[in-house]
Order: structure tokens, then sequence, then C-alpha cells
């Protein structure tokens, strides 16, 4: 991974979890866009996945399905706050990334992240490893594929954050042999939350 921009840790205290005006302004334009009902359902998830980036201090960090770029920003935003590291975006649909680009510029984000444009099962077959937390937006069999890749690179307390789940995905996560835990979380958004057993 090549973007390992690094700058001060912001404290994890205060009102907001932002707290950052350019963030801020990019993910109220998003929200207030009508094209996109997903942003304005998803932003609590983003919220939660800025603070547990945070208390992971996650430096490498997989956003697989990056869409609109919503969780993006917010998974750069935290890697930004920890002190540096990269988030690695997965999308197959070009012009979702260059959309999600413009985002991240505007929010001053940009270089904390990596893109890989095409099938994650084949564009996430390097990243290294050490991973901390994973987040897939993906649906059907491939959500599982990409964790069983992802799976042996993630260090042990590393964090995956699901958006729902096929029956498949949750039967393998929910299965002690998968070396993870697992539980339903029950935002706006349906989310899987599982951790990697250390």
């Amino acid at each position: 991974m090549t973007a390992t921009a690094v700058a001060p840790a912001m404290p994890l205290a205060g009102a907001g979890t932002l707290r950052d005006a350019r963030v801020e302004s990019v993910v109220a334009a998003m929200r207030a866009s009508p094209d996109d009902e997903h942003v304005s359902r998803g932003s609590e998830a983003g919220e939660l996945m800025y603070l547990l980036c945070r208390a992971l201090r996650a430096r490498r960090v997989v956003d697989c399905g990056a869409s609109s770029g919503l969780s993006t920003l917010y998974l750069a935003a935290a890697v930004r706050d920890n002190g540096g590291g990269c988030v690695l975006g997965a999308e197959i649909e070009p012009r979702s990334i260059a959309a999600a680009r413009d985002r991240l510029r505007a929010a001053g984000l940009e270089a904390y992240v990596e893109w890989r444009c095409g099938d994650a099962r084949d564009t996430l077959r390097d990243t290294g490893n050490d991973i901390d937390l994973v987040r897939i937006g993906l649906c059907g069999a491939a959500a599982l594929q990409v964790l069983q890749l992802l799976a042996p690179r993630m260090q042990g307390g590393a964090v995956v954050l699901a958006d729902g789940g096929s029956s498949d995905y949750l039967a393998w996560v929910r299965d002690p042999a998968s070396g993870m835990r697992s539980m339903r979380l029950s935002l706006r958004e349906t989310i899987e939350l599982s951790i990697k057993a250390a």
C-alpha cells in the first residue's frame, strides 16, 4: 500500500465524531443529494466505522464495495486522525471511484486512500498483512469470498463490518471454526459486526 500520509492524532473526546468542517461539509452535501438515498441511512454506520477505527488506532483498512464513497470518507478521516495509514478502497464501478475521489479531495482526505478498480476477489489479493478493519458492502457470495480472502491477513482483534450479510456469510462468521466472533447490529441499516479472535 502506498498511501501513508501522517497527521497529528485528534483526541476522541468532544462533541461530534468527525469535528472537521471540510469532512462534515462533504457529508452534508452527500446527505442533501436526492441521487443517493443510501447516504442518509449510511451516515449512522459511518459514525460507527469512524469510532471503531479510532478505538483500534487502525492504520490499515479495507473498504470493499465503496460505492458513493461515504464509508471511505469516514474511514479515511479516522485513519488520518489516528496519525496516518491507508484505506484500500475496492469498487467495481469506475464512475463510483471517480465520484468518491472528488469527495475525498474536497474533504482533504485523498492522500489516505488507495483505489482498486475491479472485482474485489481479484483486486484484493495483494493487500499485505496486519489489516486492522474491513468494511464489506457487497451482496451474495462475493461478501463471504472477500472476507475469506482477507481473514488470513487480518491481525487478532481486527474488526469486520458487513452490510447485511447472506445466510452463508452469517453462518461462516458465527461458526467458531472461522476464528471470528460476531453479532448483528440494528442501526438504520443492518450490520454484521465481527471480530477476529486473537
